[in-house]
């Protein structure tokens, strides 16, 4: 009997000796290895609350459907095109983001809009490229030129003579406004017309 009382406490007291062996190597740890996974926890916190704020102050800015979030993504076709003084040029000349612009010079919507877009190419050609594609199959290079003329608008303009961009994009109505990456993944697309607010918010997101 007292050997068994003998054998139960050495049992206990070696017990006690790695419980107080195992507290004493946790508490010796740096504290960045302990906090790793509350950091990585407030890591992703802070990604998702950015995210957040982002989709608020959209929905705030932007009208309903009026952001297409279905085409965000998707790799826009590189379509070769016309250019007002005869040459030809890329939809997507590469090296920096591009701001396309599909317009008519009958559409009171894009009128609305063009003098924004001449401002914004006025301050962000040097870090975007700007593509805007008058939808000469529904319009005319001399409609064009004249009202662009007119408006003393200096930003490129393509010709999109035989609806090659018009059929690649869907168009269904104007303007449509696409933001796309240097390898033309579109970052934004917009229906309909940009107001100065919007485009202001787009072009300073796209270049900070």
């Amino acid at each position: 009997m007292g050997q068994g009382v003998k054998r139960y406490k050495n049992v206990m007291i070696g017990s006690l000796l790695v419980i107080a062996l195992g507290i004493a190597l946790w508490t010796g740890l740096p504290k960045e290895k302990k906090g790793m996974n509350s950091q990585q926890a407030k890591a992703v916190h802070s990604s998702s609350t950015k995210e957040a704020e982002k989709g608020n102050a959209e929905s705030r800015l932007f009208g309903e459907n009026q952001l297409v979030r279905a085409s965000e993504g998707k790799q826009l076709p590189n379509i070769t095109l016309a250019t007002m003084d005869g040459k030809h040029a890329k939809l997507i000349p590469g090296k920096k983001p591009t701001l396309i612009n599909l317009w008519a010079s009958w559409c009171p919507p894009c009128q609305e809009e063009m003098p924004h877009l001449q401002k914004a190419y006025n301050q962000y050609n040097d870090q975007m490229n700007f593509s805007m594609v008058n939808l000469t199959k529904l319009d005319s290079v001399k409609k064009a030129k004249e009202y662009l003329k007119q408006g003393n608008y200096t930003f490129p303009v393509l010709l999109d003579e035989h609806g090659d961009v018009g059929e690649a994009l869907e168009v269904i109505n104007i303007p449509q406004t696409y933001i796309v990456d240097k390898d033309g993944v579109i970052l934004y697309h917009i229906n309909g017309m940009l107001n100065k607010e919007q485009l202001n918010y787009l072009l300073k997101k796209i270049t900070s």
